[in-house]
């Protein structure tokens, strides 16, 4: 899969560049740096900015999430 296009995220100082992914152009979770592995349950992911489990990492961002998405961008990462 190509990736053309990025959203850019912001909380502070912090950036992060989460891919456009599919047909309806979503963003997921898992595409952040902050999205963990759960060392007590290797099956499921957390976010280390919340401490929330990520139930559907590989399908949306969670309503929890403190980052401020903005501007796309059109340059790959």
């Amino acid at each position: 899969m190509t990736i053309d296009k990025y959203i850019k995220a912001t909380l502070g100082p912090l950036e992060f560049y989460f891919p456009v992914l599919g047909a309806k152009n979503s963003i997921v979770c898992r595409s952040c740096r902050m999205c963990q592995t759960d060392p007590r349950d290797r099956t499921r992911e957390y976010c280390q900015m919340t401490e929330q489990p990520l139930p559907f990492a590989d399908l949306a961002i969670d309503g929890r999430c403190p980052l401020d998405f903005g501007e796309e961008d059109h340059n790959v990462r």
